[in-house]
């Protein structure tokens, strides 16, 4: 027996109490029947013990019961008024949980038992369909009208799905149920005519329509397909105001569906003027570059809709109207641009946390469109335990009236690595452009100053440079991405290629050059659970009287977002006091299976592998430094995929505002005493790792 104690009870307006008890529950609590009804219950007090709310209540604890599967579950109440305290007592007669024996279905003959089974599965159950299906009268209804809706969306337009029957074990607690179907006669589309103004252009277009429709089988989204495709080619002829009007016959067996449109083009419309209204702070002649539609065009459905995207996309406008008006000139039309200015300043706080970084701040300033063309102007701050960083920036989304966007950064940072501490100050100018909806290019030019700092001296034993210097550089990356969701991706996939040249004739003081690859694969298995994959390569070739290059420029591996057995840059070579080199090259591989867990907190398995070549440091191998460059650079390549390092473990993300909060428990296989790797590292930051 739940109970709820007097001495808690709910105190009303005019300060009588309300106590509410429960008696007879066993598979569910009293506080989750109280949660069931607490909206009933809160107005049964605020309402002073008005009757109406204790029957909603006693209906909604039932409804809780039957999604349990407790299909003969009943509750009562019972009341008592006294002066200063009104209690109810809800007694409830649980029954036997129902559990499904098997589910069959009666004049099927257009499909198979298992695919209309898979409409009664709940979700809970796609992952274990082994598991016992309790019965629950709701998840059956909604499978009863997935079938209904499975048979008209492929041409049974007659198909009747009968009330379900139902044969109880004499216990009560299994039921064998029986679904009866009539199908009905499939209906395909077997013509589709055309009737009234048909214009020679659009001949072939109608011709590629009627033959794409005709044979299949017909439902009635087939009309609002054939509605809309037909407003797409007449609207692209410049017929801006048609109308069509669709009347559907059903033909006798073995004939299907005559659909016939009739069309009413109206006249082909030329665009004769643009004007703009509702912008404040945005130029006119802004707004007017991003429309696809210029004076004296004609006017296509496409362009409307192409300068509505771009308009939006522009990040400047809540909203966006582009409609039409006649101004009584015939086959002429005025296309009236409306907008509505979205907030033009943004200011912007970020907590978080890195593992290694530790406590993280972001604080931001942005303005949109300070000068109406577009642009935008900002400066930005990140404080961490272990670094400092400030950007401020001039972005130029439409360079040159182009699309390209140009974004001159001037920076300031600072951070400690585990093996040394560096501080930069410089400008990258970078000039981008989306060449289709999942391929990006960028151009990058990078001058920076960098100081190093605290690096120990038996680092100079390692052949590699520890001198502040110069560094000047130009960069070209391609990217495809159609990944779902940036920050949290459930689908798709992102490939990159980089290639960065640095050298003195570009205002630096080393040359070099760097590759860089990744790719991110992520493959959903229904909504709850996703596999991720990730590669991510570099190499460093350098210049043509070098063997190394600075020990700020080489790659390091390990840590949160890289091999998860490692702390920040500890895999790899090392010098004689133990702390990180680095090296020419790297290589990370990462495998890991999310699965949502509850609400928004999901767990994970994951595999980790990487390496650094060289893999061994001068001082670990008992070596000499390269005498050329092509020594280091077969020194390099001979230890590219060799001594990969591996992580093996478990995870814990909580989607919050500022993105998921991630723990992660990684354990190392193969740990090497004489490095003195760890066995295992815990990780907690904020973000996800790939």
């Amino acid at each position: 027996m739940g109970v709820f104690s007097p001495l808690s009870a709910d105190v009303g307006d005019q300060g009588r109490r309300y106590a509410f008890q429960f008696e007879g529950n066993r598979a569910i609590s009293a506080a989750a029947l109280r949660r069931s009804a607490s909206a009933e219950l809160d107005a049964f007090v605020q309402n002073e013990g008005r009757e109406a709310d204790l029957e909603d209540a006693v209906f909604q604890m039932e409804i809780t019961y039957r999604g349990k599967g407790y299909a003969f579950a009943a509750v009562s109440y019972t009341r008592t008024d006294r002066e200063d305290i009104v209690q109810a007592v809800f007694t409830i007669a649980e029954g036997p949980r129902v559990l499904v024996e098997n589910l069959k279905f009666t004049g099927r003959t257009a499909t198979s038992t298992d695919s209309l089974a898979a409409f009664f599965i709940p979700s809970r159950m796609i992952f274990d369909p082994s598991k016992e299906q309790p019965f629950v009268q709701a998840e059956l209804d909604a499978g009863v009208s997935r079938v209904r809706d499975y048979y008209l969306a492929h041409g049974y337009l007659d198909v009747k799905v009968h009330d379900p029957e139902f044969s109880f074990s004499e216990n009560r607690t299994r039921v064998s149920i029986t679904i009866p179907l009539s199908e009905g006669r499939l209906y395909r589309l077997t013509d589709l005519r055309f009737t009234g103004d048909l214009p020679e252009t659009a001949a072939e277009k109608l011709r590629a329509l009627r033959q794409e429709m005709v044979g299949n089988a017909y439902n009635r989204g087939q009309r609002l397909v054939v509605q809309s495709r037909l407003e797409e080619i007449y609207g692209n002829l410049g017929y801006a105001e048609m109308q069509v009007s669709l009347e559907e016959k059903r033909l006798p067996a073995p004939d299907g569906i005559l659909l016939e449109a009739a069309i009413t083009s109206g006249e082909s419309v030329t665009i004769n003027d643009i004007q703009v209204r509702g912008n404040i702070k945005t130029k006119s002649d802004f707004i007017r570059r991003r429309i696809k539609l210029q004076p004296g065009d004609r006017y296509t459905l496409k362009g409307e809709r192409d300068s509505s995207r771009s308009l939006y996309r522009t990040g400047l406008f809540s909203k966006v109207d582009l409609r039409l008006e006649n101004q009584g000139r015939p086959a002429e039309r005025t296309l009236v641009v409306s907008v509505v200015e979205g907030p033009s300043r943004e200011i912007y706080i970020e907590p978080g946390w890195g593992s290694y970084e530790l406590a993280r701040l972001k604080l931001g300033w942005r303005e949109k469109n300070p000068w109406g063309g577009g642009r935008n102007v900002g400066i930005e701050s990140i404080v961490s335990v272990k670094s400092r960083q400030v950007v401020a920036n001039v972005v130029d989304p439409w360079f040159l009236n182009a699309e390209i966007t140009a974004d001159v950064p001037l920076y300031y940072s600072y951070r400690e690595e585990p093996s040394f501490t560096r501080e930069d100050i410089g400008v990258s100018p970078s000039f981008s452009r989306q060449l289709s909806d999942h391929v990006s290019a960028t151009a990058a030019y990078n001058l920076r100053n960098t100081d190093i700092s605290d690096v120990d001296p038996a680092a100079a034993l390692e052949d590699i440079d520890t001198d502040s210097y110069n560094f000047a550089s130009i960069k070209l990356q391609g990217t495809y991405d159609d990944r779902d969701d940036p920050f949290y991706p459930a689908r798709g996939k992102r490939f990159s290629f980089g290639i960065e040249h640095a050298d003195n004739a570009l205002g630096g003081d080393i040359t070099f050059t760097r590759l860089t690859a990744g790719m991110r694969y992520f493959y959903s298995f229904g909504r709850e659970t996703v596999l991720g994959l990730r590669y991510a390569t570099g190499f460093i070739y350098p210049g043509s009287d070098e063997t190394t290059v600075p020990i700020s420029e080489r790659f390091f591996n390990g840590g949160e977002n890289s091999v998860r057995s490692f702390r920040q840059s500890e895999l790899g070579p090392k010098d004689l006091s133990g702390d990180p080199v680095g090296g020419l090259a790297y290589n990370t591989i990462n495998i890991e299976l999310r699965r949502r867990l509850i609400g928004d907190l999901s767990g994970s398995l994951f595999f980790d592998l990487g390496n650094v070549a060289p893999n061994r440091s001068i001082s670990e191998s008992d070596g000499e430094p390269p005498e050329n460059r092509s020594d280091a650079v077969s020194d390099t390549l001979h230890d590219f995929f060799s001594d990969f390092r591996p992580g093996i473990g478990i995870g814990l993300q909580y989607k919050l505002p500022i993105g998921p909060v991630r723990c992660d428990l990684a354990f190392n296989p193969d740990a090497d005493d004489d490095r003195d790797e760890d066995e295992y590292v815990f990780h907690f930051s904020v973000g996800m790792a790939f």
